[in-house]
């Protein structure tokens, strides 16, 4: 879509809101699309980790003038990766934790970091931090960020929620995503993660 002059338009793409005047100049919107989540991980070689999402960009005349950085991949025995909002980490093949990824300044917030007992954690997100997985569970994903962009307060940019690894656990329950479109984390066959809700930059 195409931006004119003339008015105070407010920008927010799931991670960044700023009031901005846009004048003199025609600008060109570039909304990113959701990263690919991951898979299940068989060694520490194979990088099964979650796709960065890719940024959200306002053009004026050609050139960035505004950017909204894609939320980072949750791992899979890996760390979690950088981004808007960091990813949630994993575990390695040998127990330890792994960290979450750094969120962006400004923007979003840092993952949670995995647990020895196979569960991943929580997602950042824009308006807080995912929870570190336990012995107990996967992390929480963090909450987003509240707007009136649409003229009704909604909630965007929640960090999706860590999961349980163990293909061999039948009972237990989903782990919450954070409040913004933040998707459930998954218990092994009991329960199947959901990905992010669609026009929230909430994280899968």
């Amino acid at each position: 879509p195409q931006l004119t002059a003339g008015r105070i338009y407010r920008y927010f793409d799931g991670l960044l809101e700023t009031n901005a005047m846009f004048k003199g100049a025609t600008y060109a919107v570039s909304v990113g699309h959701g990263g690919a989540g991951g898979k299940r991980a068989t060694s520490t070689s194979a990088d099964a980790s979650g796709s960065a999402g890719e940024d959200s960009i306002v053009l004026q005349n050609a050139k960035d003038w505004m950017i909204a950085y894609g939320g980072g991949g949750g791992g899979a025995v890996k760390p979690g990766k950088d981004g808007g909002s960091g990813g949630g980490g994993s575990q390695t093949s040998a127990g330890l934790r792994q960290e979450g990824g750094k969120g962006t300044p400004g923007q979003g917030h840092d993952g949670g970091v995995g647990d020895k007992a196979l569960y991943g954690g929580g997602g950042g997100g824009a308006g807080g931090k995912g929870s570190d997985a336990s012995a107990a569970g996967g992390g929480k994903g963090g909450d987003g960020f509240k707007s009136d962009i649409t003229g009704t307060d909604t909630w965007y940019a929640g960090g999706g929620a860590g999961g349980y690894i163990d293909t061999a656990a039948t009972t237990g329950s989903a782990i919450s995503g954070g409040q913004g479109g933040g998707g459930d984390g998954g218990y092994g066959k009991a329960a199947a993660p959901t990905p992010g809700d669609p026009c929230t930059g909430g994280g899968g």
